[in-house]
């Protein structure tokens, strides 16, 4: 129903966790709090329909979202970092904003090695933002720079069609233990030909389970 969901996407939540970061972090009532919630979980979404919680930096199974790094770039003060809020794969003749997050006095966007152009006046501190960008396949990459100099870069690039699944296990320090007790995590990605992960999957995957294990759950 309308006004039943959370109504984010993952790249309009990350835009809004600048916002919100740095409005909080200058408040005279607030004083060390980074974050209200760091992972999605089950401790109440935000109206009646919703089961979850869906606005931490990481999901139910501690994957990275899009916030994640930009909170990256906002609380590491150690060395410039620079993140394109979302991914490089769209529909023919796309145009859309795109965001950067960057610790840096201003950020140059390129696509496929053409200059978009220099922003230097962030919102809120770290948002650069380069209006009606149109999509092409290739690569878009960022530039960072602090007192003219380039300081941190980023690069992003299509992927191709899907063309496998890549498992990757998360395990303890000693493995998978067979011990009747031991939980492992395993990624499930969909990949091109290349390795790299199709951002815009959204098809069914089966999974199953043999020999002495139990399938605990699953999260999307």
């Amino acid at each position: 129903a309308a006004g039943m969901t959370y109504q984010l996407t993952s790249e309009q939540f990350a835009v809004n966790q600048v916002k919100h970061y740095v409005g909080k972090l200058g408040r005279t009532d607030h004083a060390g709090g980074a974050n209200w919630i760091f992972s999605d979980s089950t401790s109440g979404g935000r109206v009646p329909a919703e089961v979850a919680r869906a606005s931490g930096e990481v999901d139910g199974v501690r994957l990275p979202k899009e916030a994640y790094y930009v909170c990256q770039v906002m609380f590491d003060e150690s060395l410039p970092r620079v993140h394109i809020v979302g991914h490089w794969n769209y529909p023919h003749a796309t145009t859309k904003p795109v965001y950067v997050v960057a610790r840096a006095d201003e950020v140059e966007l390129l696509v496929n090695g053409k200059s978009l152009g220099r922003s230097n006046k962030p919102d809120h501190g770290f948002l650069f933002t380069f209006d009606a960008v149109t999509f092409e396949p290739g690569e878009i990459r960022a530039v960072a720079y602090a007192s003219g100099k380039p300081v941190a870069t980023q690069t992003k690039r299509t992927a191709g069609p899907p063309a496998a699944l890549r498992l990757t296990p998360i395990t303890s320090p000693e493995g998978f233990l067979a011990n009747g007790s031991d939980v492992v995590l395993v990624d499930a990605e969909v990949v091109d030909a290349a390795g790299n992960r199709v951002p815009t999957f959204n098809g069914r995957i089966d999974l199953a389970v043999t020999g002495n294990a139990v399938w605990r759950g699953g999260y999307n």
